[in-house]
C-alpha cells in the first residue's frame, strides 16, 4: 500500500472517529462513564424501547400485585452474593414500599424475604412512582434506563466509595447506580409531580 493511501485511510478513519464522538453514533460506546459530574441535557439514548427486556415477576410478586397493586416506590439492588463454598450467585433484591398502608415487602430473586408493617407515611407531595419494578434488569445501560420514559436530561455524580462505586444518575423521579456502565441500583423518587 502506498504512503498516500495509508495517509488517506488514516485521515478518513480519524475524521470518522471525530464525527462519531461528536454525534453519539451507535457504534461508539455510549454509557455513563463518558460523563463528568453535572447536568446533562438533550441527550438522546441509542437504545430503542422495543429493545428493552423486562424482568419476569415471580408468582410471589404477582400475588403481591394482585393484593396490593404496584408499590408507591421501590428500591432494587443487583449484586453477587458470595456463598460459604466460595461460589457466588446473582441476586436481585427488591424493596417495595406501600407508604399509605405503612407496609414494606422485600423480595430476593423474586421470593419473599421479609415484610414489615408500620405507621402509614403521609407527606404532602409524596405520590406513587410512574415506574414498574419489572422495567429494570441487571446490567441495563444508561441508554436503556433513559429509554423507559424517553428521558433526555439527567444529573451525573461520579462516586468513589466502596458501597456504590461508579456513577449515580438522577433522572426525573428516579436515581440509578451504574458500575462499569451497567445498572446495579435503582430507587424511585415519587416526589413533586409524582404519578404524572
Amino acid at each position: 500500500m502506498t504512503t498516500k493511501k495509508q495517509i488517506a485511510l488514516f485521515v478518513a478513519f480519524f475524521t470518522l472517529l471525530l464525527l462519531s464522538l461528536s454525534c453519539n453514533l451507535p457504534f461508539v460506546a455510549n454509557d455513563s462513564e463518558e460523563f463528568e459530574d453535572g447536568l446533562v441535557q438533550d441527550y438522546h439514548p441509542v437504545a430503542a424501547l422495543e429493545e428493552l427486556s423486562q424482568y419476569t415477576l415471580s408468582s410471589a410478586q404477582q400475588k403481591q400485585l394482585a393484593g396490593y397493586g404496584y408499590p408507591d416506590r421501590f428500591v432494587i439492588f443487583f449484586f453477587d452474593e458470595l456463598l460459604t463454598d466460595g461460589q457466588s450467585i446473582p441476586m436481585r433484591q427488591e424493596s417495595w414500599y406501600y407508604d399509605a398502608r405503612g407496609y414494606e415487602i422485600v423480595f430476593r430473586n423474586g421470593e419473599m424475604f421479609t415484610e414489615r408493617t408500620g405507621a402509614p407515611i403521609q407527606i404532602e407531595g409524596l405520590g406513587s412512582t410512574v415506574y414498574a419494578p419489572q422495567g429494570f434488569t441487571a446490567g441495563m445501560t444508561l441508554d436503556a434506563v433513559l429509554a423507559i420514559r424517553g428521558e433526555t436530561g439527567f444529573y451525573v455524580q461520579n462516586t468513589g466509595d466502596d458501597l456504590l462505586p461508579g456513577e449515580l444518575i438522577f433522572i426525573q423521579r428516579l436515581a440509578a447506580g451504574f458500575e462499569d456502565g451497567r445498572l446495579t441500583y435503582v430507587e424511585t423518587l415519587p416526589l413533586g409531580a409524582a404519578g404524572q
